[in-house]
């Protein structure tokens, strides 16, 4: 049998509440002769019996990590011990640990030198936003891995995953809702040395709307609803042919793993992960079936990502600081451009550009966009890491980008607002302009001084 590794991809989606059993998939693929070399999820143990950490979180605010385990063994994460370390604070989630035993851990990736990263050419990738994907499991709150462009992780050398021809195993659960068309959404067997090494030298997972035959996509190679449901084969044949940048037949696999990024760090694609598994040999129809069956049961179902003060779509609202220079100054449009500052609202026309009626998120329907009430027709959305007022162009990347969350204010007054897309980063005044702000990142309004109180932001209603 060919060594291509069973490329089974999930999408997640509204479900029903099933019942746990006593195995988890790397006990399935233990049971059927091809055992798990890497196991990584943020939402739940892989083995009936694990008991260690899922997951880390660390507090950009003071640095601090706090590593995130299953509340019981084999069982769901523990959401709430992530709420209480990040109460009052922003998270990142720093790694996603390798539950097989191998140390295959994974970690931001570091800048690939075959590619062009911009502006943050030789730097690492971002950690991402440890609050930008909940979900549900049978009704338990957990976090998945909300990748945005610029974040990824990786294991630089794999230990016991396939080189070679070697045959391998694999899958990932991921949101079926959230991709884009640029590369790569990846997961699984990639280059030690973050360059493109030429044709057969990775065998991963992807998932998006880029590189695949005609059509829209997203595209897999086989794959299943997380619910409910079997496998469904995609595409099952032979390798493609070999080219001037070398054969696929046979594989010359190199045996690091990548979450979210290439194989040469190409990190402009973005989704969603919960997890995910790699195994030493092919494993079988039937065990697949079986693997497949095991994460239907769990009910995987997207949770609010609002935490914070109530808003009501339609609703007209201003947003007021809180650092203590600026509790008269509010969330509105510079008068001479579409920048967004804090301004303070004595005249009429400072009131009209600091007035935003609440709509259902472009992007997500789950959080909210913020249309001008001075421009209808024109929303917040980030550009460049500030926040601008722009019209409406109805494009996927506008929605996305014109989308934000809400969560209670980290200072402990009001909200702090969340961007959708870039799920690390926060509304933050600097300067009087509105950035979406990381804290502890490399520009100046990524300062970790005030940023608290920079974040929080009182919601009143219109000026």
């Amino acid at each position: 049998m060919p060594s291509r590794s069973k490329s089974s991809l999930y999408a997640v989606s509204l479900a029903a509440a099933g019942t746990l059993v006593n195995a988890g998939p790397c006990d399935i693929y233990a049971r059927g002769g091809t055992p798990c070399v890497a196991a990584h999820s943020t939402t739940r143990a892989l083995y009936d019996s694990y008991s260690g950490p899922l997951y880390s979180v660390r507090r950009n605010t003071d640095g601090q990590v706090s590593s995130i385990f299953p509340l019981s063994p084999g069982g769901v994460a523990n959401a709430a011990a992530q709420d209480q370390f990040c109460s009052r604070a922003v998270c990142t989630i720093a790694a996603i640990y390798d539950q097989s035993g191998r140390g295959n851990h994974a970690t931001k990736a570091i800048g690939g030198p075959d590619y062009n990263k911009g502006d943050d050419a030789g730097d690492a990738d971002w950690e991402a936003g440890a609050m930008g994907a909940p979900v549900t499991l049978n009704g338990r709150r957990a976090y998945g891995l909300f990748v945005p462009p610029g974040t990824g992780y990786r294991t630089a050398k794999g230990n016991g995953t396939a080189r070679g021809d070697e045959p391998e195993g694999m899958y990932a659960v991921v949101d079926g809702t959230h991709y884009n068309n640029h590369c790569c959404f990846d997961y699984g067997n990639a280059e030690t040395s973050l360059t493109d090494t030429g044709n057969g030298h990775m065998e991963a997972l992807f998932f998006g709307n880029t590189g695949g035959p005609d059509g829209p996509g997203p595209w897999v190679m086989a794959g299943g609803d997380a619910d409910a449901g079997g496998l469904r084969t995609i595409f099952e044949g032979g390798r493609p042919p070999a080219n001037e940048n070398g054969a696929y037949d046979p594989m010359s696999k190199e045996g690091a793993i990548v979450l979210g990024i290439g194989g040469d760090n190409s990190h402009t694609s973005q989704g969603t992960f919960y997890e995910g598994i790699m195994t030493s040999g092919y494993p079988s129809s039937d065990v697949e079936d079986q693997v497949q069956a095991d994460i239907a049961r769990q009910g995987y179902a997207p949770a609010s990502r609002n935490t914070g003060p109530a808003v009501s779509v339609g609703s007209t609202v201003s947003f007021r600081a809180t650092t203590s220079c600026c509790t008269t100054r509010y969330v509105a449009r510079d008068p001479g451009s579409d920048n967004v500052r804090i301004d303070f609202v004595d005249n009429d026309g400072q009131k009209q550009r600091a007035r935003w009626v609440v709509r259902q998120g472009l992007g997500s329907a789950d959080c909210y966009s913020f249309e001008s009430a001075e421009r209808p027709g024109s929303f917040i959305r980030h550009s460049n890491n500030g926040l601008v007022v722009n019209s409406n162009d109805r494009s996927k990347l506008f929605a996305e980008d014109a989308t934000f969350c809400i969560q209670a204010g980290i200072n402990g007054q009001g909200a702090t607002v969340r961007s959708w897309s870039q799920a690390a980063r926060y509304w933050r005044h600097y300067d009087a302009r509105v950035h979406i702000s990381y804290p502890g990142g490399k520009y100046n309004f990524d300062n970790k001084n005030s940023f608290n109180d920079d974040a929080s932001f009182v919601i009143t209603g219109a000026v």
